[in-house]
């Protein structure tokens, strides 16, 4: 039996007591729907955090244009110039979204799960929903990332940035 796949997990178990966790770490996969509803906070050691909510509001939901094969879109994604990136698609809907709300990626009806996209900058107070199943992969295309100049992804001689993050 390979355990190199548990190790993760055992590695992770064990920061989170090292930290102050405790075996309730466990108790996740028993809460229910009405537990997940109420606050929850975890002391730590840089102060008290909150459990994350989702936005009460969603104001675009964006049904998933690609199919994944094996967990990956590299058939997809490996030719620039046949490439469909959703940056556009995604960026238009954070952008018209209001704060407090969300953006909700899902799975189409046709069960396809994947979209694709260069940099994608995130309004304040807006949330980007990545549901269940769904995979958001990051282009491997520089040009998705260049600034302008046309050289991300290149060696250069300056000390100039020339990719987005």
């Amino acid at each position: 039996m390979n355990l190199d796949r548990f190790f993760p997990l055992v590695f992770g178990l064990h920061c989170f007591a090292a930290m102050g966790g405790t075996a309730d770490v466990f108790r996740v996969s028993q809460l229910s729907s009405s537990d997940l509803s109420e606050p929850v906070s975890v002391k730590t050691l840089w102060g008290e955090v909150q459990r994350p909510s989702l936005p009460t509001h969603v104001c675009t939901v964006l049904p998933a244009r690609l199919t994944p094969k094996h967990g990956s879109i590299d058939a997809l994604d490996a030719n620039p110039k046949v490439s469909k990136p959703d940056t556009k698609r995604l960026q238009d809907a954070i952008d018209d979204c209001p704060a407090g709300s969300a953006v909700k990626l899902v799975i189409d009806s046709h069960r396809k799960s994947g979209f694709l996209s260069g940099p994608l900058h995130l309004k304040s107070g807006v949330t980007l929903w990545i549901d269940d199943g769904v995979t958001l992969f990051a282009s491997r295309n520089p040009k998705d990332y260049d600034k302008g100049n046309g050289t991300c992804g290149t060696a250069t001689s300056t000390h100039e940035f020339s990719c987005m993050p």
